[in-house]
């Protein structure tokens, strides 16, 4: 049993050194992955408010697209009356030439401001449309 009892060291007398703890390289990778759990926050709020955004984009393009269409048919319309008035001209059926002719300017000039806002519409909403697309991608 005195060998084994030889065989311990004895302590030496300086202490031994311990490695501090490693508080720089901690604080850095809780700083990190704060800064990665805020991007994701910010990322995923950013998302949401461009999936909003779009999505009242397209409940007003449904509104717009209706709208430009009863343009659209109103400017239509003028038209077939503008012909079928021109036919009556040039086939003297009209009852009273000069109302008929009175008649054709009015209804030429009413086409003229319903067309012209009917473009103007139509602008709007393309704009509207690349807008919606561009928010998409």
């Amino acid at each position: 049993m005195s060998d084994d009892e030889n065989k311990f060291e004895i302590p030496s007398e300086e202490p031994s050194e311990q490695k501090p703890f490693p508080i720089i390289p901690v604080i850095i990778g809780i700083v990190l992955f704060g800064l990665v759990v805020a991007w994701i926050a910010h990322e995923k709020a950013a998302t949401r408010a461009k999936e909003a955004a779009i999505a009242v984009l397209d409940k007003e393009l449904t509104v717009d697209e209706a709208s430009v269409q009863a343009q659209r048919e109103k400017v239509v319309q003028i038209t077939q009356q503008l012909e079928a008035i021109k036919m009556q001209l040039q086939t003297n059926q009209a009852k009273d030439r000069k109302k008929a002719i009175d008649d054709y300017n009015a209804l030429a000039k009413q086409q003229n401001t319903e067309r012209e806002k009917a473009v103007s519409m139509a602008t709007d909403y393309n704009a509207k449309v690349a807008k919606s697309r561009e928010l998409a991608e």
